[in-house]
């Protein structure tokens, strides 16, 4: 009996082979159902040799158990079908890996990770009883698409649902890698949704470290190129979960913005567009200035610079405080200085400096006196106890005391010399203020370790010195690693310092005897 058609997900080939959309040329993925280009959609009925013969086989061996029903898409690993499991009565997905070595690997390795992760936002798979050469694992059905179908059919999302997403997303990351998983693929095509819209993670890849034959050996194999941090890109093997966060905020700024950061040129090539974040200014009018500065600090090119975990990353991108670093981790000791002062007294200081010259002018300070008392005369050429009267110039004001007295007459001089006696209560000699010096105080922070070589300092990604190190910075919170060094604990510090304090950081050397 001849297979019926199924649903694929390849509807156009081109001269070299590849699949692109049937509406905008552009190439298409070949694990999703709608172009990331123009949002169309990529589910056309036509045939397919081995898939037709795969689900044929799926049928056959399922029998009694699952009724088959249409493909839901295809991948690298194998085809995911929409099926009905007969004893139980639910809607279930059956992923069925290709005929080969590469395939099943991948598949098995996906099922065995997910397993080892208890949070309801991770895609739980498990194996279901098959013939020996078949590999089948059954999955919740995902009635509500993925974040890629999201994005290309209503564009921008609205920040609270988000929110909502990335940390549902954030979760499941963070317990990922408590466990030590690392997802390695994450795009929005691997972040499903159910039937409430509750996103379920999919297809983790990377374990640390590495157990079997079937893990991965080199993590740029399983990642999305728009979505893997540099470290990634480059097979280090310092990668750790950081790379995860990497991929979600990336996420989280095309669900804001409503577009991928990454196109097909008219030419058929693939580029990837910059992240345009301005300092204070909110990506979109209803999301708050943090979440790009907690977009930013997440793609950040160093991971010491990036958030200790996923969860942290969400906290700061939703507005909430940034909590406090553990008490392990931030070392400082009292010091006994006056409280934070503003840097407005910057601008201070210019002005009393010229307020004390001014005030050492005998004849300036007290037609200053009669000003704010009331007694300047405010007609032409109209002189006061000053001498200055209204058609007075700048040239005269800066002139000497005596030509001044010379000018308005020895008597004037007298009455104005008998009104600064009679002010400060004293005769001879002029008062003098005292100028007042305000300095602005350095925040103080020493970096130790113990280590047998002194290690490079980098503070908030710039090379400070070496171990040990004391250096003078401003108030505030700094971000502390040291470059190259994987033998240490902490990977990096934030320390919080305030005006006057001196605070430590101290790393400790893991693999000491």
């Amino acid at each position: 009996m001849a297979a019926p058609k199924h649903y694929l997900t390849t509807v156009a080939m081109t001269s070299s082979g590849s699949t692109v959309c049937p509406a905008c040329a552009a190439p298409a993925t070949d694990d999703g159902l709608v172009c990331h280009n123009c949002g169309a959609s990529l589910v056309a009925t036509i045939e397919n040799t081995e898939l037709t013969e795969l689900v044929a086989d799926l049928t056959r061996a399922l029998e009694g158990k699952y009724l088959i029903g249409r493909v839901l898409g295809t991948g690298r690993g194998g085809v995911t079908i929409e099926a009905r499991h007969l004893a139980s009565r639910r809607n279930v997905a059956l992923k069925v890996a290709w005929n080969t070595t590469a395939a099943r690997r991948q598949v098995l390795r996906e099922t065995v990770l997910s397993t080892k992760i208890a949070h309801p936002s991770v895609m739980t798979m498990r194996d279901v009883p098959a013939p020996e050469s078949m590999l089948v694992v059954e999955m919740p059905l995902a009635t509500g698409g993925s974040l890629a179908g999201l994005l290309a059919r209503y564009g921008s999302v609205p920040f609270a649902n988000v929110l909502e997403i990335l940390r549902s997303v954030g979760g499941a990351l963070d317990q990922a890698h408590a466990a030590g998983i690392i997802h390695g693929g994450l795009q929005p095509s691997k972040i499903l949704l159910d039937a409430d819209a509750r996103p379920l993670v999919s297809d983790f890849n990377i374990r640390v470290p590495q157990r079997a034959d079937w893990d991965v050996s080199r993590p740029s194999e399983v990642g999305a190129v728009p979505y893997m941090p540099l470290e990634q890109r480059h097979d280090s093997p310092t990668m750790d979960g950081r790379a995860d966060q990497y991929a979600l905020a990336i996420i989280g700024y095309e669900l804001l913005r409503g577009r991928p950061t990454w196109r097909f040129t008219e030419e058929g090539g693939f580029e990837i567009d910059p992240i345009e974040i301005i300092v204070h200014r909110p990506l979109v009018p209803d999301a708050p200035i943090s979440a790009g500065t907690a977009i930013k600090r997440a793609i950040a090119k160093d991971p010491a610079f990036r958030f200790v975990s996923a969860s942290e990353f969400v906290r700061t991108f939703s507005g909430a405080a940034i909590e406090t670093p553990a008490a392990e981790q931030i070392y400082r000791e009292p010091v006994a200085q006056p409280g934070r002062r503003s840097l407005g007294w910057l601008l201070l200081v210019p002005a009393i400096l010229a307020i004390a010259v001014l005030a050492t002018r005998s004849d300036i300070r007290n037609g200053a006196l009669d000003f704010l008392e009331g007694r300047w005369a405010f007609g032409k050429s109209a002189p006061d106890s000053t001498g200055f009267g209204i058609d007075t110039t700048i040239a005269d004001i800066l002139a000497p005391a005596d030509s001044a007295k010379t000018k308005n007459g020895a008597k004037d001089g007298k009455k104005s010399t008998a009104d600064s006696t009679k002010r400060h209560g004293r005769s001879g000699g002029d008062v003098t203020t005292p100028v007042s010096e305000t300095t602005l105080e350095e925040s103080v922070l020493t970096v130790t370790s113990d280590g047998d070589t002194p290690e490079t300092v980098l503070v908030d990604g710039r090379s400070r010195g070496k171990t040990p190190l004391t250096v003078q910075l401003s108030a505030g919170q700094h971000v502390v690693a040291l470059r190259g060094a994987t033998g240490f604990a902490p990977k990096s510090l934030t320390v919080i310092v305030a005006a006057g304090d001196t605070a430590h950081a101290k790393f400790k050397q893991i693999d000491r005897p």
